[in-house]
């Protein structure tokens, strides 16, 4: 590769280190090319003309190198797509402090990873500070349980009526989830009931298996039961 005229930079030199120098050189080139990118006065030029050589730290075979580069990476404010996407495909060690971290992740690129990455990488978008509505709305239709679960330790987002409807149609019998939608005040009140009856149900079951009382005095207890905690539900929903 020769010089990069329209940047002024020559960029065959980091070529010559990679492909000739040792693991430290490379580490100390990768530490170089890491903090440019992840200055933001760094001029579009040179971004563009170093792209071919992050790449190849990127994929560096040596994991330390690879890992110096994700520590400038992480603080840069754009990164272009292959660079970007080499690093999330990197070890769990190494791409998910960098997926918590990075600023360049935008909608696209945090849907993109919820629909081709693992469950780990799911976690980790659903932990964002910045997650989109529409990346929620993905997690709560189609990820998998533990990235959905995920959302409920984010602090910084809020979850729609569809969205509940969403995670109880799908999860409604993981307990985690449940508690963790029936803790929540905003919860739409048709799971609330749906809920308490289910809860009703079960207990009936459970009472005619263990022979506790005769089959239909059971019965007329989880059905009093059940009124009186739809009721209840109405009555707070009303209050509040």
């Amino acid at each position: 590769m020769t010089a990069d005229v329209s940047s002024g930079l020559d960029v065959s030199i980091f070529d010559d280190v990679i492909e000739k120098c040792g693991t430290d050189a490379r580490r100390q080139l990768a530490n170089q090319l890491g903090m440019l990118l992840a200055n933001p006065d760094t001029p579009k030029g040179e971004r563009v003309a170093v792209v071919p050589s992050v790449l190849k730290l990127a994929v560096d075979s040596v994991s330390e190198v690879r890992r110096t580069l994700v520590a400038g990476l992480k603080r840069a404010p754009e990164l272009h797509p292959d660079v970007f996407f080499s690093v999330v495909a990197d070890q769990d060690d190494i791409a998910l402090p960098f997926l918590a971290a990075t600023p360049a992740l935008d909608s696209w690129r945090m849907l993109t990873i919820l629909k081709v990455g693992d469950v780990p990488r799911q976690v980790q978008i659903a932990l964002r500070h910045d997650l989109t509505a529409q990346c929620i709305d993905w997690i709560c239709e189609r990820g998998d349980v533990t990235a959905c679960l995920a959302l409920f330790q984010n602090e910084q987002l809020s979850l729609t009526d569809r969205n509940c409807h969403g995670l109880y149609q799908r999860f409604g019998q993981v307990a985690e989830i449940v508690e963790f939608l029936l803790v929540r005040p905003d919860l739409p009140l048709d799971i609330r009931i749906t809920q308490t009856k289910r809860a009703s149900n079960r207990i009936h079951q459970l009472m005619a298996e263990r022979g506790w009382v005769a089959a239909n005095d059971a019965a007329e207890l989880v059905v009093d039961a059940e009124e009186t905690a739809v009721l209840k539900v109405l009555v707070n929903a009303s209050v509040s």
